[in-house]
């Protein structure tokens, strides 16, 4: 008898398991909802997605703030070197800083391709940059049509601008330093979450690609005059 009363206590347990699993489903979601909220109706154009980097709410963009009556904003761009779709968008870059001017501030950061690689580009960038010719040294790598599958061509391209620069013995030095990789590996640490390039983020939240009209599309939404007054600082 007890085995019995337990196997028909436990039927009915048994066959209700599916839908308590369903409900409490059901029931997690609506509290998610309530704590969250639905995605904000106001989101700006364009192709976009959002990334969690201030460790705020994915549900909504971020908010752009204001100096003055004008909205500015804060633009990382992560490229490679060695990257084509980096070479094409590279020039752009300009475009977007004449159209918006000291609204828009663009911090550029370097990746490396392939982790098992030379990185020959890396490491004449670094050089240039302990001398002080970084930024130098990034447009002429980034206009030097760099092959991400042609070693040999990177080498001579590389040695080529490291000429120009009067890095050339830096230059060699650096390829023969088992420390450059350690630096390498540094630039990268703070950009794990990207897995494509050229990656544009705007405000560590809005995560778009390398598209000229998208980027002036999401650039003019966010950057539009604010309508809460001039003269007032937030």
């Amino acid at each position: 008898m007890h085995a019995t009363s337990v196997s028909r206590r436990s039927f009915p347990i048994a066959a209700l398991r599916p839908f308590l699993v369903v409900m409490l489903l059901l029931t997690t979601a609506a509290a998610t909802a309530q704590v969250f909220g639905p995605p904000d109706p106001n989101t700006l154009p364009g192709d976009y997605e959002l990334v969690n980097l201030t460790g705020n709410s994915l549900q909504a963009p971020p908010p752009i703030p204001t100096v003055g009556s004008l909205k500015v904003a804060t633009l990382d761009v992560y490229v490679s070197f060695q990257c084509p779709h980096c070479q094409a968008f590279y020039p752009y870059e300009s475009i977007l800083q004449q159209r918006y001017g000291a609204r828009l501030v663009i911090r550029r950061h370097y990746l490396a391709l392939t982790e098992n690689a030379l990185n020959e580009d890396l490491r004449l960038y670094l050089v240039a940059r302990d001398a002080g010719k970084g930024p130098e040294a990034a447009d002429l790598l980034m206009k030097a049509g760099l092959d991400e599958h042609d070693g040999h061509q990177r080498l001579a391209a590389c040695a080529h601008v490291a000429e120009q620069l009067g890095l050339a013995k830096g230059y060699e030095a650096a390829l023969r330093d088992p420390q450059m990789i350690r630096r390498i590996h540094q630039l990268d640490a703070d950009s794990t979450f990207v897995t494509a390039t050229p990656t544009l983020i705007l405000n560590d939240r809005l995560s778009f690609g390398g598209d000229l009209h998208n980027a002036e599309t999401i650039l003019d939404a966010a950057l539009k005059v604010s309508s809460a007054g001039a003269g007032a600082r937030r």
